[in-house]
């Protein structure tokens, strides 16, 4: 393009111009196109997995370890589960810094619970509670426990 704007014909733009850029455009959107869909990529490039905190990642270069493999699954969610837990709380004693323990636990049980994944039916019998006046079933349950 540049070579014909400016050392062909400079300051004018003949008919054989203006066709041979139609000619190229097509094949400039398909260029585009297949670098967004990244089939060079894919092709050409090795991939290799790891397992993330959201499942699994996929990774151009090095394997980034997260943590040991020896280590049981079912130990590191719990370490995970228990680092959340503890960062919730420190969110809560920043917000309310003359609260009780007692009642700092409570709001962060109440806080994880309503982090978590719900199904259908718990939501259902959430609304059926709330239209009957029951009110909240997690906030009661919660209330239940420690008293």
């Amino acid at each position: 393009m540049y070579v014909i704007l400016a050392v062909v014909s400079p300051g004018e733009i003949e008919i054989w111009e203006g066709l041979l850029t139609f000619a190229f455009f097509p094949l400039t959107v398909l260029t585009a196109w297949i670098a967004d869909i990244k089939i060079i990529q894919t092709r050409f490039l090795p991939r290799r997995y790891r397992r993330g905190s959201h499942g699994m990642i996929a990774t151009e270069g090095l394997i980034h370890a997260l943590q040991a493999d020896s280590v049981d699954p079912a130990i590191r969610a719990f370490e995970e589960h228990r680092r959340e837990f503890i960062e919730l709380m420190r969110e809560i004693r920043k917000k309310n810094p003359h609260i009780t323990p007692t009642e700092l636990q409570k709001q962060a049980e109440y806080e994880m619970i309503t982090r978590g994944p719900k199904s259908r039916a718990f939501y259902r019998v959430q609304a059926t509670r709330r239209l009957i006046g029951g009110g909240d079933i997690v906030k009661k349950r919660i209330d239940k426990e420690h008293n």
